[in-house]
């Protein structure tokens, strides 16, 4: 995904678990984390490069991209 104009991103599971997910390119990287509504490990993250990955094996997740306020 192209940083572009946006600041963050945020990536939340739609039903249950996401799994197997692995974010690069961003302030806080994943290797194969589970992700759930009861922690939100994957939200807020920040672009630190031109371009993100992101990738999981199960689930299905909803990415939320995001300028900077200022």
């Amino acid at each position: 995904m192209q940083r572009r104009d946006w600041k963050y991103l945020s990536l939340f599971p739609m039903e249950g678990r996401l799994t197997g997910v692995c974010i690069r390119g961003a302030f806080y990287p994943l290797e194969n984390a589970v992700l759930t509504a009861d922690y939100p490990l994957g939200v807020s993250n920040e672009f630190i490069a031109d371009t993100a990955q992101l990738q999981c094996s199960g689930g299905c997740g909803l990415v939320v991209l995001t300028r900077d306020d200022a």
